[in-house]
């Protein structure tokens, strides 16, 4: 939800996309809050009609990291609090130096007083294939194989 959340306040006040501004001032100048927003969500039909959730922070991230048949396609997915471990990984794998700044870095807030099961229910994949990541830590997709656990590192070959 701390992902929604952040979409929300991005387009609320920090969108510099003309078309996405106009709208969010015309058409959703009523979501003052996130709180707001989750009503919205809850009350609303066919949510995935919205133009605003086709925009990229809104989409479902297995639209992204997984192929039609919700496999993962991305090489390594790990989650926020396992950060530090993916990116040594990521390193290690395609030889890059380059440090990636953590920006945005923001405290996860609590929703347990917000209605949040249409926003669940909408993103049932997403929340499921990072659960799993979360409870496995990290996700390793290897040959295809997507859900595989990462070998511990003193195992790991990237030649």
């Amino acid at each position: 939800l701390d992902r929604i959340a952040s979409a929300f306040t991005y387009y609320r006040s920090y969108t510099k996309v003309p078309a996405e501004k106009k709208l969010m001032e015309e058409k959703y100048s009523f979501l003052k809050t996130f709180e707001d927003f989750v009503h919205w969500f809850n009350d609303v039909e066919h949510i995935e009609e919205q133009e605003m959730m086709r925009w990229s922070h809104f989409r479902k991230q297995t639209d992204y990291i997984c192929d039609a048949n919700n496999n993962v396609i991305v090489d390594l997915l790990f989650p926020v609090e396992d950060m530090e471990r993916g990116l040594e990984l990521l390193h290690k794998r395609y030889h890059f130096t380059e440090e990636v700044p953590h920006k945005n870095k923001s405290a996860p807030q609590k929703y347990d007083k917000l209605p949040v099961k249409a926003i669940e229910r909408y993103f049932s994949e997403d929340f499921k294939i990072w659960n799993q990541a979360i409870n496995d830590k990290i996700i390793f997709n290897h040959n295809n194989k997507p859900g595989l656990n990462l070998p511990e590192e003193n195992s790991v070959s990237y030649a």
